[in-house]
């Protein structure tokens, strides 16, 4: 090597030391429901560094209800939204937001809660009710009214009382201001360890045929960074299967974020984790049942064009 070479490489690795590493992308994501293990995978991803290893800074924004993030996503002020599946209404209404994964198909995480002393038994009990859900739109009205279908009612013969967070459900069910509430199912577990509650059904039989949690990015983010899309539903999914493999780690996260007890949280986890889906695609049952739902509800007129509402060439191959 002549001289004059050794000065090439010597300056050209003295200008690599110099420049700055390249920043990691930044995903802003929006939790509708942050009372949920479902959005405890964004937790871990990031405290494992999953997300780093795909080069993605994420950044996540509690929002209690999916009308709130659908405003965040119309806004900009969120890219990606960690929501459930009957926010498609809003995408047939005009949110410009679409489906990009589906995460649990199956509502095994959420139940129908009543004080301890009440004198309701069953969800046959629970006509002309009034239930505390999250939010108008959300998926606990939405179940409020299949429990009233799945019992041959009209789907307002059980009241509904949006009432904006999980605590806020808590504490009005515990003054009697509501007769039930529709929970995730670690408060509901929870309620019933302290004596305060009492669990009379878990919503998952109501749809069994279901889309519960889907991840749903801006079409303009989508389609201006498809990049940064597939490697943030690359580093969800390699979570995921962090969370399968690692239990002890998994409940930690769900006891600080979820401030449950580590015997709950473990509950919950041996219940939930393994009904993740495990590729992300839509089923077409799924959606099919959401469509009909839709106007069944009088949410719309008519049912949508479910394919135009969702996609899935975002999603990583699946992990073997």
């Amino acid at each position: 090597m002549n001289r004059w070479t050794g000065v090439t490489l010597a300056a050209a690795m003295i200008l690599a030391c110099a420049l700055p590493a390249r920043a990691d992308d930044v995903v802003r994501v929006g939790n509708a429901a942050p009372a949920s293990l479902f959005y405890d995978a964004l937790y871990i991803g990031a405290d494992q560094g999953i997300f780093k290893k795909h080069g993605l800074d994420v950044q996540p924004f509690d929002i209690f209800g999916p009308a709130k993030a659908e405003e965040a996503m119309t806004a900009g002020s969120i890219d990606v939204e960690l929501g459930a599946g009957t926010e498609f209404a809003y995408l047939a209404k005009g949110v410009k937001s679409i489906g990009v994964a589906t995460v649990l198909e199956q509502p095994t995480l959420v139940d129908v809660v009543v004080r301890k002393d009440s004198p309701i038994k069953t969800l046959a009990d629970l006509k002309g009710k009034t239930v505390s859900i999250i939010s108008v739109g959300s998926l606990t009205e939405w179940l409020a009214k299949q429990i009233a279908i799945s019992q041959h009612w009209p789907p307002d013969a059980v009241k509904v009382a949006a009432v904006g967070s999980a605590p806020a459900q808590v504490a009005m069910l515990s003054t009697g201001q509501v007769d039930a509430s529709i929970i995730d199912t670690s408060a509901a577990h929870l309620l019933e360890q302290k004596g305060q509650g009492r669990i009379i059904a878990s919503c998952g039989p109501l749809a069994k045929n279901f889309l519960t949690h889907v991840i749903f990015a801006r079409t303009d983010f989508a389609a201006q960074n498809p990049d940064v899309l597939k490697r943030f539903l690359a580093a969800w999914f390699e979570t995921e299967e962090y969370m399968l493999t690692h239990k002890a780690q998994t409940v930690a996260v769900i006891v600080a974020k979820q401030s449950v007890p580590s015997d709950i949280a473990a509950q919950d986890y041996d219940e939930l984790v393994p009904d993740f889906s495990r590729t992300g695609k839509f089923p077409s049952a799924g959606l099919n049942v959401l469509a009909a739902s839709f106007v069944q509800m009088g949410t719309l007129p008519s049912p949508p064009d479910m394919k135009a509402l969702y996609t899935e060439k975002y999603l990583p191959p699946p992990i073997k």
